[in-house]
């Protein structure tokens, strides 16, 4: 399977996205979409890295949060953030702290789940996106029912 080189990062997330949130049945293909598309996204650092490094970051944050390697995630979202956000690019920063914020609420860290909806919002507003202004805040009110119920029951 070749992957295009147009598109690719979006590909690999939807990819990644769909295997994580669904369970699908090609789980099976999973470790090779993966590998694939970063090969390709690694190739691509190599040539530019001001731009594509921050995504590199972003899918093998994304692979280790899958994979439950929680310390590597942890590491590699981070790297992302700050990668986008040397690079300028704010709306992939946001991206990076909002999926960096699912990671956190799946280990019910919610208090850091909370901080990067906040940046996430932060970013999407100085991007311009209401849509995702209103979901980050949305996600944000699903934190604090989160936290309600943890520290309930």
């Amino acid at each position: 399977m070749k992957i295009a080189k147009d598109g690719k990062f979006g590909w690999s997330l939807s990819i990644l996205y769909m295997i994580i949130r669904s369970c699908t049945d090609i789980w099976h293909l999973f470790p090779f979409m993966i590998s694939s598309a970063l090969k390709v996204m690694r190739d691509m650092r190599d040539k530019c890295s001001w731009n594509y490094q921050n995504k590199v970051h972003l899918l093998e944050a994304e692979l280790f949060s899958a994979t439950d390697k929680k310390d590597k995630a942890r590491a590699s979202f981070n790297a992302a953030i700050s990668t986008a956000r040397s690079s300028k690019f704010v709306h992939e920063q946001g991206l990076a702290c909002e999926l960096a914020a699912f990671h956190y609420m799946k280990c019910e860290d919610y208090d850091n789940a909370s901080n990067l909806f906040r940046q996430a919002r932060e970013c999407y507003a100085q991007w311009g996106s209401e849509v995702k202004v209103d979901k980050m805040t949305s996600q944000l009110e699903t934190i604090t029912a989160a936290k309600s119920n943890f520290l309930d029951g």
